[in-house]
Parts: structure tokens; C-alpha cells; sequence
């Protein structure tokens, strides 16, 4: 029994690091972080904040996905957040950005 408990220690700590190290753990940890620090500063009078928003691609026939849009009356604004470091580079017709 006593080696049973041991597997499945090592194993739900497998899953459990596995989830946090996973791009989507990451992604939303990244979005919340940006939404927390400084969306939640902007004052709700004058920018309305919307998050995770699907659009239907027609170009594709797929969905894209928008992380944050910020709509004032200084414009409306889309935020793509990633949770990586050092330098992003792409044009706005890449279809991948590295």
C-alpha cells in the first residue's frame, strides 16, 4: 500500500506541475495579472473594459479571440497580453509573430 501512496503522490504532482507550466495556465495568469494592475486603475466613467471576446474569422472560418478591449471616447483599444519575456517581434500581416 505504502508504495500505491507514494505513486500516486508522484503523480498528482506530475498533473499539478504540469497545469502550471502549461501555455494556457500561463496565458490566463497573464491576463489577469494585466487586468488586476492596471485595467482596474482606469476610471469606469470613461472606458468601458470588455475581456476574452470571440469573433466569428471569416477569412478562415474559424473564431479569433481578443483578450481585452478598452472602448472611451479616446478610441477603442484591443490587448493582446502574453505572459513571456524578452522581445516580440511581427508585423500586423504576420500571421505568427516570434
Amino acid at each position: 500500500m505504502d508504495n500505491f501512496l507514494l505513486i500516486a503522490i508522484i503523480v498528482i504532482i506530475g498533473i499539478v506541475v504540469s497545469v502550471l507550466k502549461s501555455p494556457q495556465f500561463k496565458g490566463r495568469q497573464g491576463e489577469k495579472f494585466f487586468s488586476n494592475k492596471f485595467l482596474s486603475q482606469l476610471d469606469p466613467l470613461n472606458y468601458t473594459l470588455l475581456a476574452d471576446i470571440m469573433l466569428q474569422n471569416e477569412s478562415d472560418i474559424g473564431t479569433t479571440q481578443i483578450d481585452h478591449v478598452i472602448a472611451s471616447n479616446f478610441g477603442v483599444f484591443c490587448v493582446e497580453t502574453k505572459a513571456y519575456s524578452g522581445w516580440i517581434l511581427g508585423r500586423e500581416s504576420d500571421k505568427y509573430w516570434t
